[in-house]
């Protein structure tokens, strides 16, 4: 359990820099995209802490940006 701790502090360390990052980014949506990249480690941060296993289907894991 001290793994997935660690794991999701430092999702969480990566979320906040995504997020300062996206502060000082001039592109809306490179902007964007760095926030919803920021919520999707955030997302993991959680469901490690839940004891969720990711990569087995019970957590789809951070969307694909492709998308946006």
């Amino acid at each position: 359990m001290a793994d997935e701790r660690e794991l999701a502090a430092e999702y969480r360390r990566h979320a906040k820099a995504l997020r300062a990052a996206a502060k000082f980014d001039e592109h809306a949506r490179t902007s964007l995209i760095l926030k919803k990249i920021a919520d999707d480690y955030e997302l993991m941060a959680r469901a490690l802490e839940a004891g969720e296993e990711i990569g087995t289907g019970e957590f789809r894991g951070p969307r694909n940006v492709e998308r946006l």
